[in-house]
C-alpha cells in the first residue's frame, strides 16, 4: 500500500505536477499535463495494438498505422517536456489545432458519416472549451459545424471522394478499442472540467465565508468603539455634573461671604475721617477690592439675566478682577484696552461669560517653557461696522494647528496643554460662539500660528461710545 503511494505521488510529481506560480498558467498546465498523459496512454495502447494487428493478422496496413502512431506519441512526450520548461500557452494552442486537424483528417479519408469522426470533432471542442476559453469552445463548434456541412455536400456530390469501404467490413475488436479510447478521453476531459468548477464554487465558498467573518468582525469593532464613545460621554457628562455641583458650592460660598464683608464695610465706614490712618485706608481697599471680586463672581454664577444696555468698562472691570489671579499663577500680564468706553445693548452676564472665557483660553494656552517677555495677554476694544464694538484677545502662547483649527468651536473639543489630565472641559469656545452668534448677532474669527500665537476678533452688534 505505502509502495503504491510513493508511486503515485511520484508520478503526480513528475507527470502532473504544474511548475508555474501564477493561478490561471498553473490551472492551464495542470490540464494539459493531464490531457498529454492520457493522450500518452492513449497511444502506448494505440501502439500496442497495431503491433498485434501487424504480427498476429499480417495486415499491412498495420505498418502504416504503426508508424502514425508512433509518431504522435513521440509529439506527444516533446509537448509534454515544452510545457514543463513554461511553455504551457503555446502547447495549448498547438495541441487543440491538431487535434481540430487531426479529426478533419479523418473526415476527409473515411468521410463524414464515420462515428470516429463525430466524436474526434466532439473531443476537439471540448478540449478547447476547457484548456482554452469558452468563446474558443464556440468558435471551434462553429467552425467544425461548417466544415461537416461543406466536407459532407462535396463528399455526397462526389467532389471529394472518401474511402467508405469501412460500411461492408465486419466491425473487429480494434475498433471497440478505438471508440473506447475515444470516450475515455472524452470522460477524462469532462472529469477536469467538473473538478475546475468544484474548485471555482470551493473559493467561492472560502470567499463569502471570508466576507461574513469580515462583517462578524466589523460589527464587533462597531459595537466596541460603540462602547468607548459611550463611556467617554459618561466621563463628560460626570465632569458636567461635577462643575455644576461646584457651580453651586460656589454660589453658596459666595453668598456666605457677602453678608460679613458687607458688615465689616459698614463698620469701617463708621469710624471718624480723623480716625482714618494708613492701616485702616489699607484694609478699606483690600475689603473693596473683595466686594468686586464677589460681585463679578456672582455674576458669572448668576443662572438667569436681563437684557439691557450696559457698560462695557464696567463688566470688563468685573472679568479683570475675576481672572487676575488665574493670571498672577500662570505668570502672564493682561494688558487692558486704553478706550472701552462703550454702551452696549444685550446680557451683561453672558457678555462677562464670553469675555472671562477668551482669557481664561489665552492665559491657558502659555506652557511653562515660553519665556516671561511673552507671557501677555491683550484685550483691545474699537469701533466696527453696523454699529458695533470690535473686541479682540490676542496671545502669544502655543498656538493652535492647522487641523485643530476648524474643530475649536466644536462642544468637548480641547486642544489645551495637559488635555490629556482633564483640565480643559472643551465647552469655553463653544459657549463663546454661541453667545456672539445668537446672543449679540455677532461674528467671530481666529488666527493662530503654532508656536507664535493666537488671535480672537469678536463683532458684536447694537453697541454706542459713551460720550
Amino acid at each position: 500500500m505505502e509502495y503504491g503511494r510513493a508511486y503515485l505521488q511520484k508520478f503526480y510529481s513528475v507527470a502532473l505536477q504544474p511548475t508555474s506560480q501564477h493561478p490561471d498558467d498553473s490551472r492551464r498546465e495542470f490540464i494539459l499535463n493531464v490531457l498529454l498523459s492520457g493522450f500518452i496512454t492513449v497511444s502506448v495502447l494505440g501502439l500496442i495494438g497495431s503491433t498485434i494487428t501487424l504480427f498476429i493478422h499480417q495486415n499491412t496496413n498495420g505498418v502504416q498505422s504503426l508508424v502514425i502512431t508512433a509518431i504522435f506519441l513521440l509529439c506527444l512526450i516533446i509537448a509534454h517536456r515544452a510545457i514543463r520548461s513554461g511553455h504551457a500557452v503555446l502547447v495549448s494552442y498547438i495541441f487543440v489545432v491538431l487535434l481540430g486537424l487531426a479529426a478533419t483528417q479523418l473526415m476527409v479519408h473515411w468521410s463524414f458519416e464515420l462515428p470516429q469522426v463525430l466524436l474526434a470533432f466532439t473531443l476537439t471542442i471540448v478540449v478547447a472549451s476547457v484548456l482554452l476559453t469558452a468563446r474558443a469552445g464556440l468558435l471551434f463548434a462553429a467552425g467544425f459545424a461548417a466544415l461537416i456541412l461543406v466536407g459532407g455536400f462535396l463528399q455526397i456530390k462526389h467532389y471529394l471522394p472518401a474511402d467508405t469501404a469501412w460500411r461492408q467490413k465486419p466491425f473487429v475488436v480494434i475498433d471497440a478499442i478505438g471508440y473506447a479510447m475515444v470516450f475515455g478521453i472524452i470522460g477524462l476531459v469532462s472529469w477536469l472540467s467538473n473538478r475546475e468548477i468544484d474548485r471555482s464554487l470551493e473559493r467561492a465558498r472560502q470567499s463569502e465565508a471570508a466576507l461574513v467573518q469580515e462583517r462578524d468582525n466589523l460589527e464587533v469593532k462597531v459595537i466596541e468603539r460603540t462602547k468607548q464613545l459611550e463611556r467617554s460621554q459618561l466621563e463628560r457628562t460626570m465632569e458636567l455634573q461635577r462643575f455644576a455641583a461646584f457651580g453651586k458650592i460656589s454660589a453658596g460660598l459666595v453668598h456666605e461671604l457677602a453678608n460679613p464683608l458687607m458688615a465689616a464695610t459698614m463698620n469701617l465706614d463708621q469710624f471718624k475721617p480723623t480716625d482714618n490712618n494708613e492701616l485702616l485706608q489699607r484694609v478699606r481697599q483690600n475689603l473693596q477690592h473683595l466686594e468686586q471680586y464677589l460681585v463679578a463672581a456672582r455674576k458669572q454664577l448668576h443662572s438667569s439675566s436681563t437684557i439691557t444696555e450696559f457698560d462695557v468698562k464696567a463688566e470688563l472691570q468685573h472679568v479683570f478682577s475675576l481672572v487676575q489671579s488665574i493670571a498672577q499663577n500662570a505668570q502672564v500680564k493682561l494688558e487692558l484696552p486704553a478706550d472701552s468706553h462703550w454702551l452696549l445693548y444685550g446680557d451683561p452676564i453672558k457678555f462677562s461669560q464670553l469675555v472671562s472665557n477668551l482669557l481664561v483660553n489665552a492665559i491657558e494656552s502659555y506652557t511653562p517653557d515660553i519665556s516671561s517677555e511673552r507671557r501677555v495677554v491683550s484685550l483691545d476694544i474699537k469701533a466696527a461696522e453696523d454699529k458695533g464694538i470690535l473686541l479682540s484677545v490676542h496671545d502669544h502662547g502655543c498656538g493652535i494647528s492647522k487641523e485643530q483649527l476648524p474643530h475649536i468651536f466644536e462642544p468637548f473639543y480641547t486642544n489645551k496643554p495637559g488635555a490629556e489630565m482633564h483640565s480643559g472641559m472643551g465647552i469655553g469656545l463653544a459657549l463663546v460662539k454661541q453667545f456672539v452668534e445668537e446672543d449679540f448677532q455677532g461674528s467671530l474669527k481666529v488666527t493662530s500660528t503654532p508656536h507664535s500665537g493666537t488671535k480672537f476678533e469678536v463683532c458684536l452688534i447694537g453697541a454706542k461710545r459713551q460720550k
